[in-house]
């Protein structure tokens, strides 16, 4: 996990013509592939760039994916 701030600009090497709807990622050291799915579009101005979270956002990443996963 990156230790910076949350920086919309890190994204401004890629060039999409629209947000892309799904990513993949393989992480050092492991032969898997993890799946991420675009559940929802944040502007980056409600995003606290420290806790990369949306005010009154739980810290706790479980409580976060309840929201999202049924």
């Amino acid at each position: 996990m990156t230790q910076s701030a949350f920086d919309p600009a890190m994204f401004g090497p890629y060039h999409y013509t629209k947000p892309p709807q799904m990513l993949h990622f393989a992480y050092d050291g492991s032969e898997a592939v993890h799946r991420y799915v675009l559940v929802e579009v944040i502007p980056a101005s409600d995003i606290n760039p420290i806790t990369r979270r949306k005010a009154g956002e739980s810290l706790d990443e479980a409580e976060v994916a309840k929201e999202y996963i049924k």
